[in-house]
């Protein structure tokens, strides 16, 4: 049974009595300094305030759907069932700077950075006997207040100073009429960033033999640190914190991949650092409600589903890329007839010796699927009402055409209460880490990848080692800039990782069309139109919410944007 320490702190501060409009609405409003801040509890309750943060919708909670504007993945839903955030008009070519996801997030991560500027601001005053724990405290606040910049930079303010405007930079508690400021350089940003995760690495405290707990240690800041250098194209700079991080030995692959986006696969030591769910009211995690089927003890919504893309980039067992046309023509030769997707055996044959990672991710035709009542489902196509082997599996509309998510959607009844599913969201992990030191070493220098001995090998061929695949070859820096790519979408598909992978690299690459995000969106017979999707001229940057310029008339709108 897991611990939740950072949750129990949680429903601690609630049942205090400190409510949410006491720290809310960022960055409009401070923490009220003349009742708070004036105790070791408080010191307490103010960090884990921040954290909180992390819990809002529109912020890590449902950061996964973000994948659903790239090509991985698809806002599904005929009538936009349960699209809080109108990210069907997103990926629908229609959204605004006023479409409401745009401006909660921008709301949530600046309420973070509010509380955490009060916390840092305030925490050194207050008397503490242990002198180790106030500056972990302060540790975990910069931590934060990092992270939260590192995501404004990434989905407003851009990397490049020459291209964009940045974000308003705040490092002080502010109050409504102090919420003026211009927007900051994004190296003026960067700066405060790698300050703060510096500052955190040498307050925060290793694992020491534990596994995560929901808090920032040492080694989150290492990777967040290597993180920034990364999007930043500072690719020496981001080798150099990852190696760190992986010398520091508090981490290592779980041998359960599937386990790792279960309650079953928690306390392990791949995850760096997490939201952290309880099947608790307001405590729990909404991504089982949208990636989970009408099969599940949630009765969940498949607001977003993986595309035949995602699928058919799983390759074979041994390493060789799986290519429909070929295994179609090839079917048909040695059977004598078409492929049927109705046919059990037929459909097994395409999926049975794929990359693990597939099933382990992805709920295919003819998979089973434990749901509601604890009773095991088929998932077959089309939707029967027959009993045997087992009954069948329902998508939300009923059509069965279309492939499910397995990751983060709970097994059987484990998930007592609707929308607030117990699995925990990780944030950073130990092979995103791998994978992320591999990309920066290949495009470090060139003549790397030339060298079967370089770590960016050792660090690609672990993380597909973990689940049974081959090394991959060796090959040219281009080569293996290809395959790393593939296997970090691969590896952290429905995690909200390849939507901001993609961006950043495809933004400045002149080789790219952003026409090729137009496509229709097929059932998994490729002949069904299920919806489109529709490019839009923002797509590597969101607008700065139109609210925000409309109460603040010193920020500039960014390219392609009203």
């Amino acid at each position: 049974m897991k611990t939740h320490k950072i949750l129990l702190i949680i429903i601690a501060f609630l049942m205090f009595g400190c409510q949410e409009d006491f720290l809310d609405t960022s960055p409009q409003d401070a923490i009220a300094e003349n009742v708070f801040w004036e105790t070791e509890e408080h010191a307490d309750l103010g960090v884990t305030a921040i954290y909180n943060v992390m819990r809002k919708q529109a912020y890590v909670n449902e950061m996964g759907m973000d994948d659903a504007i790239s090509p991985i993945a698809y806002r599904y839903g005929a009538n936009r069932n349960w699209d809080t955030y109108q990210l069907y008009s997103i990926v629908s070519g229609n959204s605004t700077s006023r479409t409401r996801l745009y401006n909660d997030r921008w709301q949530a991560i600046y309420l973070g950075i509010n509380r955490a500027n009060a916390a840092i601001k305030n925490i050194p005053d207050i008397e503490m006997n242990d002198a180790a724990k106030k500056d972990r405290l302060i540790g975990e606040a910069k931590f934060l207040r990092a992270m939260f910049y590192f995501d404004l930079l990434n989905f407003y303010g851009g990397q490049d100073d020459s291209k964009y405007d940045g974000v308003p930079l705040y490092t002080e508690p502010v109050s409504f009429t102090e919420t003026y400021q211009p927007r900051s350089k994004s190296s003026e940003v960067r700066k405060v960033i790698i300050q703060d995760l510096n500052d955190a690495i040498e307050a925060l405290p290793g694992l020491e033999g534990k596994t995560s707990d929901g808090r920032a240690s040492k080694g989150a800041a290492m990777a967040l640190l290597g993180k920034t250098y990364l999007y930043n194209k500072e690719y020496e700079k981001a080798a150099s914190a990852f190696e760190q991080l992986i010398q520091l030995g508090d981490y290592q692959l779980s041998d359960d991949y599937y386990g790792l986006f279960q309650v079953s696969g928690e306390n392990n030591n791949e995850v760096i650092f997490a939201l952290q769910n309880l099947g608790v009211q307001d405590f729990g995690g909404w991504r089982d409600l949208r990636y989970g089927n009408a099969s599940s003890k949630s009765s969940a919504k498949n607001s977003s589903i993986p595309t035949n893309f995602l699928v058919n980039s799983y390759r074979w067992k041994d390493g060789s890329k799986f290519v429909m046309a070929d295994f179609l023509a090839d079917f048909e030769s040695n059977n004598g007839r078409e492929f049927d997707w109705t046919n059990r055996d037929d459909v097994n044959q395409m999926f049975e010796n794929r990359d693990p990672r597939l099933d382990a991710s992805i709920i295919r035709p003819f998979a089973l699927f434990v749901g509601k009542g604890n009773k095991t489902y088929e998932y077959r196509y089309p939707r029967d009402t027959e009993k045997t082997p087992y009954e069948c599996m329902r998508s939300v509309y009923n059509t069965n055409n279309h492939y499910c998510w397995r990751k983060f959607v709970n097994v059987g009844d484990e998930s007592p209460v609707r929308r607030h599913s117990p699995i925990d969201y990780p944030v950073i992990r130990y092979a995103d880490v791998l994978l992320m030191y591999a990309e920066a070493r290949n495009e470090s220098n060139a003549g790397l990848s030339g060298n079967p001995d370089d770590n960016l090998y050792m660090a690609v061929n672990a993380v597909r080692n973990r689940v049974g695949m081959p090394d991959i070859p060796v090959g040219s820096q281009s080569e293996v800039r290809d395959l790393i790519r593939e296997e970090r979408m691969i590896e952290l598909a429905a995690e909200g990782v390849f939507y901001q992978d993609f961006r950043r690299w495809y933004e400045d690459d002149p080789a790219f069309d952003l026409g090729s995000l137009d496509e229709i969106i097929y059932d998994f017979t490729g002949i069904v139109k299920i919806d489109s999707r529709k490019s839009f001229a923002g797509y590597f940057l969101w607008p700065i919410p139109k609210t925000e310029i409309e109460l603040n008339p010193s920020l500039t709108q960014n390219p392609g944007w009203d």
